[in-house]
């Protein structure tokens, strides 16, 4: 008897060290971020990869994801960083507060986002002006709760994003018809597969890819829940962190090679007889 409490007395204090630990951890994430966080004239709270100093024609990306999680915030943080230090990337991360909601319907996430959008805008206007980058170098991605939002504001600013990355996102026709007519298909969009299908997701996703396509869009990608990188891997051999760096990868290319392209046509039209003398 006396070994059985003995022992079930060590497996409480490990408990309680494990806890420990994992609050002093959550803790130091916290202070962490709440050290580089930023507030825009717009009110909006975000986060920020710089590119290197005296970085001639950047590129911004926005990354909308839920923010409760600030450990999964920072890992993305990280992720993207290399992107903003070696390609001269200037990378957002705004706290949309109604992405945290963990309960909504779909009429309302519609109006709530719809609601935060012009302090979004503010932010991605602000950035851009600050740091001078052209409109062919914008693009926004959204992650989890975020796909969803990335495609319907990245889709209602056509002339500020070129490139649109939505993944786990859901997709809802009535609100989408609302604003259709504001679709530039000239933007490129990639779209993510559900990473757990089930059949009302996977006919979701089925049915936004054939909206988009529909609508003249010359290029709609679909991509598998992991990317090729890890796909020969299971879910035991690789770490959050590794996932991250490769979805980070996988986006940035696709933004990279949308910049590039339009960046050739632009160059096309200017040598045209009539054209505009410069890009």
């Amino acid at each position: 008897m006396r070994r059985l409490a003995l022992g079930l007395a060590c497996v409480v204090c490990l408990g309680v060290v494990a806890g420990c630990a994992s609050t002093t951890a959550e803790q130091e994430v916290a202070q962490q971020m709440l050290s580089r966080e930023r507030t825009s004239k717009s009110g909006l709270t975000y986060w920020m990869c710089e590119p290197p100093a005296g970085t001639r024609d950047p590129a911004l990306v926005v990354v909308v994801m839920p923010t409760h999680d600030l450990a999964a915030v920072m890992r993305q943080i990280d992720a993207w960083q290399p992107a903003a230090a070696r390609h001269g990337a200037i990378v957002l991360f705004p706290r949309l507060h109604c992405l945290d909601r963990r309960a909504w319907q779909p009429d309302e996430r519609f109006e709530i986002l719809l609601a935060e959008e012009p302090r979004l805008e503010g932010l991605a206007a602000q950035t851009a002006a600050v740091h001078q980058v052209a409109p062919r170098r914008q693009a926004i991605v959204g992650l989890g709760r975020g796909g969803y939002a990335s495609l319907l504001i990245g889709l209602r600013q056509p002339d500020r994003y070129l490139a649109v990355v939505a993944t786990s996102w859901g997709f809802f026709e009535g609100n989408f018809s609302d604003w259709a007519k504001g679709v530039n298909p000239r933007q490129s969009v990639a779209v993510v597969a559900p990473s757990r299908p089930d059949e009302p997701a996977t006919l979701r996703h089925v049915l936004a890819v054939r909206w988009l396509q529909n609508r003249g869009f010359q290029r709609v990608e679909e991509w598998p829940p992991v990317p090729a990188s890890l796909a020969q891997t299971t879910d035991d051999d690789y770490s959050p962190d590794q996932l991250a760096a490769a979805r980070a990868g996988r986006a940035w290319a696709f933004c990279e090679e949308v910049f590039a392209a339009s960046q050739r046509t632009a160059a096309a039209v200017a040598i045209r007889p009539g054209g505009p003398s410069r890009p």
